[in-house]
Parts: structure tokens; C-alpha cells; sequence
């Protein structure tokens, strides 16, 4: 039977020291990468929880600038183009854009629900000359109208996260417009956009990079899965094999040990048999020459043995004639 010779042992420890390392310094790094995705993460969160303050502290402070200055008149009496040359519009219009040139605000504008009950335009604070100025009575952009329905129905909402419209990334806040004579009527809606185009932009690149390191991670974690199994599996394999080797070799001790058995019984028997005859014949011998030596001894007893065997013989009732044969 072939047995595994020492000078693997010291292979085997290397392989194993080594694998165990590389299992270790593996299972590190998709720590580390679990650990720095989810500090990118947090980053990001804070990131965009930070530039959203800013900015509702931002139109926040715009509101309270403006809200004093809006009038029942400002939603009543302008519906249309031709209601720009109003002195009451150039005066609002002029007013709105100043603000709106004094911080990051983008955009800046009054609104109310138009004909049909579909949100329209009052009062740009763009430049007149601007690309995207909108004109009185223009109706409002798709992702505009839910914020605006919000303030219309006489909520304050500020987006919470970056809204990506066709203009670019922006916050937005809209605020109700209320009636100041005591009606407390909802006239239209102040609403505010800020570019965050920077902040979206940031929060992109955290993004992308947490997806690198997460797919790496997702690779290292795959690795780790595949080294487990082949290690496990050649385990495994390799206890089976010194659990076959184990049994062999208890049979093979099973073995020997029978035959062991076997051949000590045989020597025993054969060597049993002629010591018993030796034993034997050496007691038929020894009782023959005693036999030969007490007929010899007595075949002429001494006269004192004769006194003391007459007596007995007599006791016995055995003549000493008749029984004298014994001693011959």
C-alpha cells in the first residue's frame, strides 16, 4: 500500500497558508468595497439633502421678498401677450427679474389656471430677449404642472430631489398666492427654480463610481463563492480519499492481525502435540524405572521392613507367600 510520503506535507501546508491568505486579502477588499460604496452613498444622500436646504432656504427668502408685493390684481387683470405693456406687468416683470439676477435662481414666475383649468403663464422673470422667455397666457411644461396643482390647491411643496427636465436639472419650490384683503382666496402660485446642474453632475460621479466599485465588489464576492466551492469540493475529495485510505489500512491491520492469530495457533498446536507425547513418554518412562527400581528395592526387603510388613499382611488378612509376588 502506498502511503503519502513527508515531503508533500511541506507542499500542502504552503498550498493551504496560501489559499488562506488570498481568501483573507479577497474577503477584505469586497469589505472595503462594501464599506466605501456605502460611504459614497451616504455622500450622495447628503450631497443632494444639502443643495435641496440651500435651495428651499433660497426660495424661501425669495417668497418673503416678493410675497408683499403681489396684489389681487396681478392674476385678474393680465391673461394674455397683449397685457405686457401694462404698467402694472413692466413694473412686476422688472421687479422679478432684479431678484432673480441676485441669486442662483433660474427661473421665476407667477401662474394661475387658464382657460379650461389648464395652468398657464403670468409674469416671466427672464429677460424679455431670453429663448425661453414665456409670454402671458403660455401654458405651463409637462413636469411643471404637478407643483403648480400642488400650490393651486393652497400647499407649499418643495421637490425634494433633482427634477430633470427638458430645460436642464432644477429645484423647484411653488407657493400658494393668497388673497391680502381678508378672502383668503387663492389667486395663483409663486414658483421658483434653481439650477443644480453642478449638484446633479456631483451626484452622477459618486453614482458612477459607486457602481464601479459595486460591480467590482459583486466580481470579488463571485470569486470568493467559486474559490469556497473548489476548495470545499477539494476537501471534500480529499477527506474521502483519507477516509478510503483510513479503511484500507484497518483492514490491512484486520488482516495481519487474523493471520497473526492464525499462525500463533498453528505453533501452538504444533508445538502442543509433541511436548504433550515428550510429557508423556517421559512420565511412562519415569514411572517404569520406578516401578523397576521399587521391585528391585524390595525383591529382598530388609529384616525390619519384613517386621513391620508381616504384620500388615497379617492385618489384611493377606498371606505373605501369596502376596510376595508383589515384591518380586
Amino acid at each position: 500500500m502506498n502511503h503519502p510520503s513527508n515531503e508533500n506535507i511541506p507542499s500542502r501546508s504552503f498550498s493551504y497558508h496560501a489559499f488562506n491568505f488570498t481568501f483573507l486579502l479577497l474577503l477584505a477588499v469586497f469589505f472595503i468595497s462594501l464599506y466605501t460604496v456605502a460611504l459614497l452613498k451616504s455622500n450622495s444622500r447628503i450631497t443632494l439633502s444639502a443643495a435641496v436646504e440651500r435651495n428651499i432656504s433660497c426660495s424661501d427668502a425669495v417668497h418673503r421678498a416678493i410675497s408683499s408685493r403681489l396684489t389681487r390684481a396681478d392674476f385678474e387683470q393680465i391673461h394674455t401677450k397683449s397685457d405686457m405693456n401694462s404698467a402694472q406687468y413692466r413694473s412686476l416683470q422688472s421687479y422679478l427679474n432684479e431678484l432673480r439676477s441676485l441669486n442662483s435662481t433660474r427661473y421665476l414666475y407667477t401662474a394661475k389656471r387658464g382657460p379650461g383649468g389648464k395652468p398657464i403663464y403670468l409674469i416671466d422673470g427672464l429677460d424679455l430677449e431670453a429663448p425661453d422667455f414665456a409670454y402671458p397666457g403660455t401654458y405651463l411644461e409637462e413636469e411643471m404642472v404637478p407643483y403648480l396643482e400642488a400650490a393651486l390647491s393652497g400647499k407649499t411643496i418643495h421637490s425634494q430631489k433633482i427634477i430633470d427636465t427638458t430645460w436642464g436639472h432644477i429645484f423647484t419650490a411653488c407657493y400658494p398666492v393668497i388673497a391680502s384683503d381678508g378672502t383668503n382666496d387663492i389667486l395663483g402660485a409663486l414658483c421658483i427654480e434653481i439650477d443644480m446642474e453642478d449638484t446633479y453632475r456631483s451626484i452622477e460621479a459618486i453614482n458612477r463610481s459607486s457602481f464601479g466599485i459595486a460591480a467590482a465588489a459583486s466580481m470579488i464576492a463571485i470569486l470568493l463563492i467559486v474559490i469556497s466551492y473548489f476548495y470545499t469540493k477539494k476537501q471534500k475529495s480529499r477527506e474521502l480519499t483519507q477516509q478510503l485510505l483510513l479503511e484500507q489500512t484497518a483492514k490491512a491491520a484486520e488482516a495481519a492481525n487474523k493471520a497473526k492469530s492464525t499462525f500463533l495457533f498453528n505453533m501452538s498446536h504444533d508445538i502442543r502435540t509433541p511436548v504433550k507425547r515428550c510429557s508423556l513418554s517421559s512420565t511412562i518412562f519415569f514411572s517404569f524405572h520406578r516401578l523397576r527400581i521399587t521391585r528391585y528395592t524390595l525383591k529382598k526387603p530388609p529384616s525390619r521392613l519384613r517386621k513391620v510388613l508381616i504384620p500388615v499382611s497379617s492385618w489384611f488378612r493377606l498371606p505373605w507367600k501369596k502376596n510376595s509376588s508383589i515384591f518380586m
